[in-house]
């Protein structure tokens, strides 16, 4: 943790010019930082500590940054949208870097303040609110750095998905600590066993988190239910299969009336199950039913009985879904024999 705060208090009060004198940017870089600092401090956007209020235009977010930006909306950030439209003003600065190179005009890599630089940007572009500006504090920092710093401010956030979190301790343990989680824990001021549930999140193939509506509703206790099976080649080809037959029933929700897609709890009981069947009995297959005005019913396969959810409604005519059920009857496949 010392080291975390000595980073973090580590913002100099001396005035701007002597950073950009300090920076290891090209002449070339160095002189066009220069020449913008001239303007920002003739127009009051710089203070004397190293704090600065630009356009969002030059700040991109760190390749390293531990949010998926793209899944901002304005609804997810609604509440900072409001405040900081309120206020005329975000109170509370991002903290940046220098960029390496300036490309499409961006002077400044994000370390952390997405929600703030989503949230100013969409001020500006939709509401119009050109006199609201992004507010930065910049360091020079280090990749290491910046990634303890980004990670220090994000830590306690509900906002910040256990993925995301997992994705990015998976970068930084190869990039910064050379795959060893005992250094990396220490760095982060946690227990190795804390650490080890977000790398195994980490851990879960693509195509497993690709069957949630949203990458982010991924936890650490879903990782750790599934993260022992990718060792044993026979369980693991079970949740293959059953991965599927889930794939094929998520993407016909979007075409069956009521059906609510499997949230990635459902999907872990669902793969865990199948994962732990034992012989012929066991094996599960899931699918949907086109039950039309019935639609979302889905049947859970055995080889030994078929089991049909159904969504209940008001006037829902049974013998008419009863008859249904009959003629999809045989669509339905057993899972041993194949017919």
């Amino acid at each position: 943790m010392a080291r975390r705060k000595s980073v973090l208090s580590s913002v100099a009060d001396e005035v701007v010019g002597e950073e950009v004198e300090g920076s290891v940017a090209p002449q070339e870089n160095s002189f066009r930082r220069r020449m913008s600092l001239v303007g920002d401090i003739s127009s009051g956007r710089v203070d004397a500590k190293r704090t600065r209020f630009v356009e969002p235009e030059k700040c991109g977010l760190w390749e390293h940054h531990n949010r998926l930006y793209h899944l901002l909306t304005p609804e997810n950030c609604a509440d900072l949208i409001s405040s900081i439209e309120s206020r005329g003003e975000q109170t509370v600065s991002a903290i940046v870097r220098p960029a390496k190179d300036i490309t499409d005009g961006i002077e400044y890599e994000i370390i952390a303040g997405a929600r703030r630089h989503f949230s100013v940007s969409h001020l500006r572009n939709e509401k119009g609110r050109d006199d609201i500006l992004y507010r930065i504090e910049v360091h020079d920092l280090s990749d290491e750095d910046a990634f303890l710093i980004s990670d220090a401010e994000n830590r306690d956030r509900e906002d910040l998905s256990d993925y995301e979190r997992a994705l990015d301790y998976q970068k930084a343990l190869e990039a910064y600590y050379s795959g060893e989680v005992r250094a990396m824990a220490r760095k982060l001021s946690v227990k190795e066993s804390w650490l080890h549930k977000y790398l195994h999140l980490a851990k879960l193939p693509d195509e497993i988190v690709a069957l949630a509506p949203d990458v982010r509703e991924w936890r650490r206790d879903h990782a750790s239910k599934l993260v022992g099976f990718l060792s044993k080649p026979k369980e693991w080809s079970k949740i293959e299969k059953e991965a599927e037959s889930i794939r094929a029933l998520q993407d016909g929700g979007e075409r069956v009336a009521n059906h609510k897609p499997l949230s990635a709890n459902e999907i872990t009981k669902r793969l865990v199950m199948a994962a732990s069947t034992k012989g012929r009995g066991g094996a599960v297959q899931t699918q949907s039913l086109a039950l039309g005005e019935f639609g979302g019913a889905k049947a859970t396969v055995t080889s030994r009985k078929v089991t049909i959810d159904i969504p209940r409604k008001k006037g829902m005519d049974v013998e008419a879904l009863l008859a249904r059920i009959e003629s999809e009857f045989a669509e339905l496949s057993d899972p041993t024999t194949g017919t």
